[in-house]
């Protein structure tokens, strides 16, 4: 059995040259907020995206609405309202146009257009597209399409 001694010991690890660890923890708490500082940034750009997704829903419900009321009044006199309400199909599409060029309706959205407006005998249906403006868009590499919205509104009569 062969001993070691302590100074052949320390003079074998000095050889070797153990390094310390120090300064790994930095790079594992960098890493980590950059990390942290990714997910907040991949969560406010689909909020972002949301929103502006709400907010077009809630213009086409509004611009549907101003459409329903271009009732045809000559129809009116010619039919009566036992036949239901017809809705102008020029005047509804006017009023669309009107709609969203108002500037509190025009502000919320860039880009914001009419891509459909059908109208029936007493219901219309509006489409809108509007480009969605990211605020970290630069880290999403993803190209986003332009949102679209439809919404339809109904003139009955009871």
């Amino acid at each position: 059995m062969s001993t070691v001694s302590f100074s052949t010991l320390r003079g074998l690890l000095q050889r070797v040259r153990i390094r310390s660890d120090s300064g790994s923890i930095m790079v594992l708490g960098i890493g980590l907020s950059v990390l942290a500082l990714s997910v907040v940034t991949v969560v406010i750009n689909v909020t972002t995206l949301w929103l502006a997704r709400t907010t077009l829903n809630s213009l086409a419900d509004g611009a549907a609405l101003y459409a329903a009321q271009a009732v045809d009044t000559s129809a009116i006199y010619t039919q009566g309202v036992s036949a239901g309400l017809h809705i102008n199909e020029s005047e509804a599409r006017t009023r669309v146009t009107k709609y969203l060029s108002l500037p509190e309706v025009r502000s919320q959205l860039a880009e914001l257009k009419v891509v459909r407006v059908d109208v029936h005998t007493n219901s219309v249906s509006v489409t809108l597209s509007a480009q969605a403006q990211l605020p970290f868009g630069y880290f999403l590499p993803a190209h986003v399409d332009a949102l679209e919205a439809t919404a339809q509104s109904r003139n009955i009569v009871r």
